[in-house]
């Protein structure tokens, strides 16, 4: 190699060393390594000796027009052979060079077979058809991460190619966090594999950091089976649940290890308990207490928007539904739990539940099927995510330039799929089927059961009934905590401040518009004064040093066996503290 400037080098004396390998017959695989020795006489080679990697060069590769990536996968003769001999389930790396495109060799990186039992594959990589693993090293990052899954589309069930796609654009159009789905031709050696691949980017730390540029450090678990195999590699499995799984009194921690696997970012990081509270939670009675905690646990709008769209779309097969697998939760240290959609490929006719399904079968986890569906919050939260679906991703002007945009994409890159009109049919179909349920659900207009209320006690109790658009309520501009107590009545606890209080009662949407409003009055008849909360109020613990990031906390205790108090506008001085 030279840095004269004397061909192959273009310039000389720049730092950059050039060689020229002879040329060789197509398809021909050559493997090379560099030795460099320094003034001092200090000597590396690249890739390092003691790796089993081999810097490798394919020639006479010819590529597929059109502007979709290309990732070729170069592998020797023994790592093919290798590779081939392993068992079906292994996941053992094998070393490779990756070209992306035409412009960027990395080398010493690793690929292998992916997926689960059900549609893994083994043998010759250069013939089997498979979704794929690829690790690039870690100081050369591709595209900014150094993870990627390959999808194969399990063969071309979706003979579309888009159906997935569209179901995370769903997601994101929902203000879910999704992953994107890349269109990428894949090549190992000479062969190339599919008709086209989807680089999915996929919940890990790469990832967090795009969608939680600010809170990336929560705990992330996937959901998924828990598989038990055989000597033949035949296997049973156990859907993931959020039930309690008890030794004695302690959680059992080697129980949820399979179906709730801990994404670690450090070896040491073993702790369960994110999920042991989780499951304590949701499996308390039905309630104020169940709703208040879980309220306070889980991030509850975007549990059910996962499950609606996985509903909206029928796949049975992913948690919330009829499976458990097929999605992650991840738990922020400034925000609640979140579900995290992955894999929808048996999507929109494809495998699919039927277009008729209710929004409501076969949830497979008891735990969310006997509480979490029916807590009415919740429930609302739920079945208003299908009506936006409906209305809105549903509606031809909508969701039909996507499919059709992508569907040239195709053309123009001369990849020959079916174009999208039976997902178009399918579409239509289920949202006449989701409309017509949402309907039967929704027949409330918003309405106050008793505009003037004389009381002699506080609080005073408003009750009255909602349209599912309403998440909200506010009492003279200030939102008040709502108790739900079926999915379209609602009751709010008022502290009366003065003998006579006038109230302006709103009802506000997810975005918080104001849908509608009302008004009424309050007139106290007792015959104490009305109680001062500043005297019936103390502070009860302090909790100022935990182990866990953002678990810090002030209780506040009513002392009065028979008033509640309204604390907006008192503050907390020393922690900044303002009530709203």
């Amino acid at each position: 190699m030279n840095d004269t400037g004397a061909s192959p080098d273009l310039r000389g004396g720049d730092g950059v060393y050039s060689a020229t390998l002879p040329g060789q017959a197509a398809n021909a695989i050559v493997a090379f390594h560099v030795d460099a020795t320094d003034t001092k006489a200090a000597a590396t080679q690249f890739p390092e000796p003691n790796t089993s990697g081999e810097a490798l060069v394919m020639f006479g590769q010819t590529l597929p027009a059109g502007g979709f990536g290309t990732y070729r996968f170069w592998i020797t003769e023994s790592t093919r052979a290798f590779w081939q001999s392993q068992i079906r389930l292994s996941n053992k790396l094998m070393d490779t060079t990756m070209i992306y495109n035409n412009m960027r060799a990395i080398y010493n990186a690793s690929i292998r077979y992916r997926g689960s039992s059900f549609i893994r594959p083994s043998g010759n990589p250069l013939t089997a058809n498979s979704a794929y693993a690829f690790k690039a090293p870690k100081d050369n990052p591709l595209l900014g991460t150094r993870s990627f899954n390959l999808d194969f589309f399990e063969g071309g069930r979706d003979p579309t190619y888009q159906r997935e796609r569209f179901c995370f654009w769903m997601g994101e159009q929902l203000g879910h966090p999704t992953s994107y789905q890349r269109y990428v031709h894949v090549y190992v050696n000479q062969s190339k594999r599919g008709k086209v691949f989807g680089d999915v980017s996929f919940p890990n730390r790469d990832w967090l950091k795009t969608w939680y540029p600010d809170d990336f450090n929560g705990s992330l678990f996937e959901i998924d089976d828990w598989f038990e195999y055989d000597d033949s590699l035949s296997h049973n499995s156990v859907n993931a649940t959020i039930q309690k799984f008890l030794t004695g009194s302690a959680y059992k921690q080697a129980r949820y290890r399979w179906s709730w696997e801990k994404k670690v970012q450090q070896a040491s990081d073993d702790c369960y308990q994110d999920i042991f509270t989780l499951a304590e939670a949701m499996n308390l009675p039905l309630g104020d207490v169940y709703d208040q905690r879980v309220s306070a646990l889980v991030d509850f709008e975007s549990w059910m928007r996962a499950f609606a769209v996985r509903h909206a779309i029928a796949d049975w097969d992913g948690y919330g539904y009829a499976r458990g697998k097929n999605a992650y939760t991840y738990n922020p240290v400034e925000s609640g739990w979140q579900i995290l959609l992955w894999d929808m490929d048996f999507s929109l006719g494809a495998g699919s539940s039927g277009a008729t399904d209710s929004i409501f079968s076969g949830i497979n986890d008891p735990t969310l099927s006997a509480k979490f569906y029916v807590n009415p919050r919740f429930r609302r939260a739920y079945v208003r995510a299908i009506q936006t679906i409906a209305d809105t991703l549903y509606a031809p002007e909508i969701g039909d330039p996507i499919m059709d945009a992508q569907y040239q994409a195709f053309v123009t890159n001369s990849v020959v799929v079916d174009p999208p009109t039976a997902i178009r049919t399918w579409i239509d179909q289920r949202r006449a089927s989701l409309t017509s349920q949402v309907d039967a659900l929704d027949t409330s207009v918003f309405t106050m059961s008793e505009t003037n209320i004389i009381t002699s006690t506080t609080p005073a109790t408003l009750t009255g009934e909602a349209p599912l658009q309403v998440k909200y309520i506010s009492i003279n501009g200030e939102p008040y905590p709502v108790k739900w107590t079926d999915l379209t009545h609602w009751e709010v606890d008022v502290s009366v401040t003065s003998t006579v209080t006038q109230l302006s009662i709103a009802a506000l949407t997810l975005d918080e518009a104001t849908l509608a409003t009302l008004n009424a009055s309050i007139t106290y008849s007792g015959t104490l004064p009305i109680p001062d909360p500043g005297a019936a109020r103390v502070i009860n613990e302090i909790h100022y040093d935990p182990t866990q990031p953002a678990a810090e906390f002030i209780e506040l205790y009513n002392t009065s066996s028979s008033n509640t108090f309204d604390l907006s506008g008192y503050r907390i001085d020393g922690v900044d503290m303002d009530f709203g």
